[in-house]
């Protein structure tokens, strides 16, 4: 630390967790500047789908991006994974073997803590009134597979930054 320089803890931005530390010297020049909780800069994301190819994927292009993943390929192991560790993101598909992404979801936002976390969907088909029963059912955005990775990351980027619904 330099000679006269002092430390000022200055709250996170709306949103953010921890503390940020600025080191200011006499003259008002920043030292450094650290943020406290280093370990929730990335956003959680879990994806829910049945495709072990579009997990291998999904979990590739978050990565590069900066977002922590976990995959699941079912409704129940979605469950579990949400209520051991809260996600900020949850993207699944809407057919899961016989099970409804949409119902899914739905009841993970049940969960206590759960009930802000954004939402999309993922599909192979293109079905009828498939957008109006993803924002019923709490969706942010519904897209259809494959994805562009880079599309991806601005809609996650996007669902992240909205108001909860």
């Amino acid at each position: 630390m330099v000679h006269g320089s002092r430390y000022m803890n200055i709250p996170g931005h709306p949103g953010a967790n921890g503390t940020f530390h600025l080191c200011v010297t006499p003259k008002s020049q920043v030292c450094h500047v650290v943020n406290n909780n280093m370990r929730h800069q990335r956003p959680q994301v879990l994806v829910v789908d049945g495709e072990q190819e579009v997990l291998d994927t999904m979990t590739t292009v978050l990565g590069k991006a900066g977002f922590g993943c976990r995959c699941c390929t079912t409704a129940e192991a979605a469950g579990a994974a949400a209520r051991t560790a809260s996600p900020d993101l949850i993207i699944c598909d809407l057919h899961l073997g016989g099970e409804s992404g949409l119902e899914t979801c739905q009841r993970i936002k049940q969960y206590p803590g759960l009930e802000h976390v954004p939402v999309m969907f993922l599909s192979n088909a293109q079905l009828p009134d498939v957008i109006s029963h993803s924002h019923t059912a709490g969706g942010s955005y519904c897209l259809r597979k494959p994805l562009a990775p880079k599309v991806l990351i601005e809609l996650i980027d996007q669902a992240l930054a909205a108001p909860v619904r």
